[in-house]
C-alpha cells in the first residue's frame, strides 16, 4: 500500500484494519513468536531433565521483545504528563469561572 492510498483511505476502513491486525497479528513479531514456539517444543522434546529441570518457554527463544512487556513511559510536555496538564487546565478554567461569577455578582448587587 502506498502513502497515497493510505491517505485516500476512509477513517472507518483504517480503524477496521487496526481491529483486524489486533485480532490477526502479522509481521515479524508474529513470525518470531511462531518460530520461538516451535523451537521451545523441540528444545523440550530433547531436553535432559537431569541437566535442566525447568522446561523451555517461548519467551526463552524470542528474538524481539514483546512490546506489551516493555516498560512504557508516559510522554511529557515541559515535564508534565497528560493527566497533570488536564488538572492544570481544569483548575485554570475553574478559577476563571469563579472570577467571572464574582465579577457578575459585583455588578448585580444593588447599591443602598
Amino acid at each position: 500500500m502506498t502513502l497515497g492510498q493510505l491517505d485516500a483511505m476512509p477513517y472507518e476502513e483504517y480503524l477496521g484494519w487496526q481491529e483486524f491486525i489486533a485480532l490477526e497479528p502479522v509481521g515479524i513479531r508474529a513470525h518470531d513468536a511462531m518460530h520461538a514456539h516451535i523451537i521451545s517444543v523441540l528444545g523440550n522434546i530433547n531436553r535432559d531433565p537431569d541437566k535442566r529441570r525447568e522446561p523451555y518457554q517461548i519467551k526463552d527463544f524470542l528474538l524481539f521483545e514483546d512490546p506489551a512487556r516493555e516498560p512504557k513511559e508516559e510522554p511529557t510536555v515541559e515535564g508534565k504528563t497528560a493527566a497533570q496538564w488536564k488538572l492544570i487546565f481544569a483548575a485554570e478554567a475553574l478559577n476563571a469561572r469563579r472570577r467571572r461569577e464574582a465579577a457578575s455578582n459585583a455588578d448585580t448587587i444593588p447599591e443602598t
